[in-house]
């Protein structure tokens, strides 16, 4: 057998022996019906925190789709106006609905960090209680080794992070057309040349992509223990 997991069955066996003689220790010298009660007590508040994990993971996606939606609407709404022959007459349409968007967006920027924190909060609750009933079965992660070259194999992206990135690009486009349609509204000069725009906006997407593609590798995961679990 590979070193590697014998190292792995070794640790795991070892600590998970040390779980259990931790909780152990923590009910020695108690009476019968008080290591009753702390066990039911226990098992009551570990149900409560992986139901409410559990609802935060699907308000966390439904919050997403909502927002999706409505951007998706809103980018639509924009440049069918750009296109509406009464633009020349009513430029302030563009103005509002870029606002719009860019509030829209900023705000489920926002509420992608707030929920992924909430998610996080509870997953520690997890973490603390499961020893005392299922032992460090929920906190125990494996690192495969995958390198990100190995295309057809499993990688540890952050699914959280990607869209929270996402959603942060999102929110940058959505300055850029509110500033473009400021411009048309005032019949301005471009304060920028549209080659400087298409290098912003390239730089912009590139850095999207590169952040997306080597920095989106999940850190919430355990240490060498393999019972830790941490946020990096």
């Amino acid at each position: 057998m590979n070193s590697k997991y014998e190292y792995l069955k070794k640790e795991y066996l070892k600590n998970y022996e040390e779980v259990l003689k931790e909780n152990d220790d923590y009910f020695k010298g108690k009476d019968e019906k008080t290591v009753k009660d702390l066990k039911e007590l226990l098992d009551k508040a570990l149900s409560v925190a992986l139901d409410v994990r559990k609802f935060e993971i699907e308000m966390y996606w439904k919050r997403a789709t909502y927002f999706w939606v409505f951007i998706s609407v809103t980018f639509a709404a924009f440049f069918m106006v750009l296109s509406d022959t009464t633009l020349s007459t009513e430029p302030i349409y563009p103005v509002l609905v870029s606002f719009v968007g860019t509030v829209f967006s900023l705000s489920w920027y926002l509420v992608n960090r707030g929920s992924k924190y909430w998610q996080s909060n509870w997953e520690h609750h997890v973490d603390l209680l499961e020893n005392f009933q299922l032992g460090p079965l929920y906190k125990l992660t494996i690192d495969n080794n995958n390198k990100f070259d190995d295309w057809t194999k499993s990688y540890p992206y952050s699914v959280s992070r990607i869209n929270i990135t996402i959603s942060l690009f999102i929110f940058v486009v959505w300055i850029f057309l509110a500033y473009f349609s400021l411009n048309k509204y005032f019949d301005g000069p471009m304060i920028l040349g549209p080659d400087t725009y298409l290098y912003i906006s390239s730089l912009i997407t590139l850095v999207a992509i590169l952040k997306m593609i080597h920095g989106m590798k999940s850190t919430n995961r355990v240490d060498e223990s393999f019972f830790k679990r941490r946020d990096e």
